[in-house]
This record gives structure tokens, C-alpha cells and sequence, in this order.
């Protein structure tokens, strides 16, 4: 059966997600727009879920980024310490 064109307005966080998504495993973002309307209309994934999920989504990236934030402080403080060492050494 052939395709259909659909007129689609994603947030702009969905766009980027979909983007990496795509990239990561090697499909277009349509496909993965395409397996994802399948698997809600399956019944598989609610609406109430899929809002749940990307929430949740959303706190774990924020959470990733501080620890990011935290790692890359040790890191630079682990520098200088090293550094001061090398220099007393």
C-alpha cells in the first residue's frame, strides 16, 4: 500500500529527539513518525502513557545535564589539583 502525505507540527524538542532517533538507528524521521503511530494505534502505548514517558524523558535529560555539569567541575578541579602536584614533584 502506498504512503500518504501527512501535515505533522512537532514541538521543536520532538523534532531533535526524532533527528538523533533517526540517526541512531539508521531509519528516516518519518519512519520512526511511522512506527510510532503503530504502535499507539496497536494499543500497545496510551496517550496518558506517552505523556508519562516524555515527562519522564524530560526530568532524566535535566538530571543528565547537571551530572554532566557536576562531572565536568570534578574534573577540572581534579586538573588543577594534578597540576599542582606535577608542579611540586
Amino acid at each position: 500500500m502506498g504512503k500518504i502525505a501527512a501535515l505533522v507540527y512537532l514541538e521543536p524538542m520532538q523534532k531533535k529527539a526524532l533527528k538523533q532517533r533517526s540517526a541512531k538507528s539508521g531509519t528516516s524521521v518519518a519512519e520512526e513518525i511511522r512506527n510510532a503511530v503503530d504502535i499507539y494505534l496497536k494499543g500497545e502505548v496510551t496517550a496518558d502513557e506517552l505523556k508519562t514517558l516524555d515527562i519522564a524523558s524530560q526530568r532524566a535529560e535535566a538530571s543528565i545535564k547537571k551530572m554532566i555539569t557536576l562531572l565536568r567541575d570534578v574534573n577540572k578541579q581534579m586538573d588543577g589539583f594534578l597540576s599542582q602536584r606535577e608542579d611540586k614533584g
